[in-house]
């Protein structure tokens, strides 16, 4: 029977007591918190790392832009599955999210934080004391460099301005409402995060149909 590597290889195997190789069709994804620099160790198989190794995903402290959506997946994933009312992160919260910048277990790590602050939480939104305290306390520790938490603010600003406008189906109007902020200054907001280029990929707009002036 062929197993482990070669059958990630091959594609193929045979079942226990048959005589003929069965073909599979499948893409499988591995996950690991341990630094795979074991191989050269040779506590990991070698033919095994490089089979497994054909695409690499970066970890989340590189993709620090991408854990607002991430989060707000995982609020309807939960909120579905607890069946508990969804909530919106504070931009508290949210920050603090993207200024930790450790998160040794990954995108699970994110995950299991979010649920537990939307299960757990006991206000209408997500605050920073529904979150672990690894997380809140590493974002906001002494020695954290300013220019992080900056960037971090910069970041939640951006997501917080395309999302209130993609609902808005591009009305600046309406979308300065759900923000909570005057028109004018949305206006100032798009302009000076550079965000025109990024509201204009909205299907939205490919299809002709926005709003937005």
């Amino acid at each position: 029977m062929k197993r482990g590597p070669r059958v990630l290889q091959e594609r193929e195997f045979e079942r226990l007591g048959g005589s003929r190789p069965a073909s599979i069709d499948i893409r499988l994804i591995a996950a690991t918190n341990k630094d795979l620099a074991a191989v050269k160790a040779r506590t990991f198989r070698e033919d095994l790392y490089y089979r497994l190794n054909w695409v690499s995903l970066i970890h989340l402290r590189e993709r620090v832009e991408e854990i607002p959506i991430m989060a707000e997946y995982f609020i309807a994933k939960f909120a579905a599955k607890c069946k508990v009312k969804a909530k919106k992160i504070s931009p508290e919260a949210m920050v603090g999210l993207m200024n930790y910048n450790n998160w040794p277990g990954n995108v699970r790590e994110l995950e299991n934080a979010i649920e537990r602050a939307l299960v757990l939480g006991v206000s209408d939104s997500i605050r920073p004391e529904d979150l672990p305290e690894s997380v809140v306390g590493m974002a906001l520790a002494p020695g954290v460099e300013e220019a992080n938490y900056h960037v971090a603010v910069t970041q939640l600003k951006k997501h917080l301005t395309l999302t209130a406008l993609e609902e808005a189906k591009g009305s600046y109007t309406e979308a300065a409402q759900i923000l909570g902020v005057h028109v004018n200054y949305l206006h100032r907001l798009v302009r000076n995060l550079n965000l025109r280029t990024s509201i204009r990929s909205f299907p939205i707009f490919r299809h002709g149909t926005g709003r937005a002036r």
